[in-house]
């Protein structure tokens, strides 16, 4: 009974994540997917909380991503990006002027990628590489993945939050 449940619900996400990328009509809510599906299992090896689900503030940082990464030094972007997660920090961590929501964002060009899971992959590697993002890595329980692609300059960027 269990190989059968892991027959039913593994393989379709494995076929799926898989799957060559068609950049020309690219799905980003399908790789947003895969992204949160790869966090999950590296959260699990890590010994991190299990990661649950949001969409909050989605919408206003994909646009902020989509207006500014052309003009907007990367790390200024990252730093931009913090500022809009922290509007939506509970009470709580304003108050206390405790660390609260934050995000790992990564861009590189898609050249030589051909699955979803390679560009999930590519994102946590790059991540675990660098010691202030590994850091901050499992921050949060509340996460939302947000994807922006370029199509002029084939470059994916992947903005990571850790909501609190």
């Amino acid at each position: 009974m269990k190989k059968l449940i892991v027959i039913f619900f593994l393989l379709p996400w494995a076929v799926i994540s898989a799957q060559e990328v068609d950049w020309k009509n690219f799905n980003l809510t399908r790789l947003n997917a895969v992204i949160f599906s790869e966090m999950q299992e590296f959260s699990k090896i890590e010994g991190v909380d299990t990661l649950l689900h949001t969409s909050i503030g989605g919408q206003r940082i994909y646009r902020y991503i989509k207006r500014n990464h052309s003009r907007v030094r990367f790390n200024d972007i990252n730093i931009n990006l913090d500022g809009i997660l922290r509007e939506y920090d509970s009470e709580i961590t304003k108050r206390t002027g405790s660390i609260g929501s934050l995000g790992l964002l990564d861009s590189f060009s898609i050249k030589g990628i051909s699955s979803l899971k390679e560009v999930a992959d590519k994102c946590i590697t790059d991540w675990k590489n660098s010691p202030s993002d590994y850091f901050f890595m499992g921050w949060s329980q509340l996460v939302e993945v947000i994807t922006y692609y370029d199509r002029e300059t084939k470059v994916i960027y992947v903005f990571f939050a850790y909501l609190r």
